[in-house]
C-alpha cells in the first residue's frame, strides 16, 4: 500500500522522469546531480515516447468505499484534518501507518488527470482485501471488480485491457488502459474455481498472498 501525502499533486512527465532518475541515483549511493537542460529535454522526450506502465495501485479500495471517483482530481487535507475515530486500532497501524494515511490510503496519487499529466499509458489496479473483509472475501472482491467496471462505464478516457495488444491500442486511441490484478488471492475465498470468473471479468495478474497467510500460500506478517 502507498500511504497518501497531504496535498499530493500530479507530476508532469518531465518532472516525473527527473525525480525517478534522481531516486535511482540516490539509492545507488551516488550523490545526485541536477540535470542539464539538454538532459532534461532528452528525459522528457524519452518519457513522452515510452509506454509507461504503473505496476500497482490500491485506488480501487477508495473507489469501492465511495471516497473518490477516478475522473476527479483529489487534493487531500493536511494532517490537521481529523479522520474518523478508532483508526488507531486498525491492523494497518502495526505497519507504522497513522490515522490520516489509513483513512485516505493512496487517494491524491491516482486519478485520470494525474495519469494524463504523468504520461501513464497503463495502470495495474489491485484487488486487495483488508482484514475486516475476510469474513466475506468473495463478495468484497466482486464489489471491487464491479466498481472498476462502473468507473470504466463512467469515463471514456479509460479502458479495460486484458492483453498487451489492448494496452497498445489504448495508447493509440489516446486512452489509459487499466489492468485488473489480485494482491493476494483472498477474493477467491476458499474456492479456486472462482478464478475463472474473475478472469472473465478482466483479471490478468495475481499474487498468491501479500503479507498474511491464506489458504493458497504462507505470508510474512510483521510481528507485534
Amino acid at each position: 500500500m502507498h500511504p497518501a501525502e497531504p496535498g499530493a499533486a500530479g507530476v508532469p512527465g518531465a518532472a516525473a522522469g527527473t525525480i525517478a532518475l534522481e531516486g535511482v541515483i540516490e539509492l545507488a549511493g551516488v550523490e545526485a546531480q541536477p540535470m542539464t537542460p539538454n538532459e532534461s529535454a532528452r528525459a522528457s522526450d524519452l518519457h513522452r515516447r515510452a509506454l509507461v506502465v504503473d505496476g500497482h495501485s490500491d485506488i480501487l479500495m477508495a473507489v469501492t468505499d465511495n471516497k473518490v471517483d477516478l475522473g476527479e482530481r483529489v487534493t487531500l487535507p493536511g494532517l490537521d484534518r481529523q479522520p474518523p475515530l478508532g483508526l488507531g486500532r486498525s491492523p494497518l497501524s502495526k505497519y507504522g501507518m497513522g490515522p490520516h494515511a489509513i483513512w485516505f490510503g493512496c487517494m491524491g496519487q491516482y486519478d485520470i488527470p494525474r495519469w494524463r499529466e504523468g504520461g501513464v499509458g497503463a495502470q495495474l489496479c489491485a484487488v486487495y482485501l483488508e482484514d475486516k473483509w475476510l469474513r466475506d472475501p468473495f463478495r468484497r472482491g466482486m464489489e471491487m471488480v464491479w466498481n472498476l467496471h462502473d468507473q470504466l462505464a463512467r469515463h471514456d478516457e479509460i479502458v479495460l485491457a486484458t492483453t498487451v495488444r489492448e494496452i497498445r491500442q489504448a495508447r493509440s486511441d489516446g486512452k489509459i488502459a487499466l489492468v485488473l490484478t489480485f494482491e493476494g488471492c483472498e477474493p477467491l475465498g476458499d474456492d479456486p474455481r472462482f478464478l475463472d470468473l474473475y478472469c472473465r471479468l478482466g483479471l490478468r495478474c495475481a499474487s498468491l498472498t501479500h503479507t498474511r497467510r491464506n489458504v493458497y500460500a504462507d505470508g510474512c506478517p510483521r510481528s507485534t
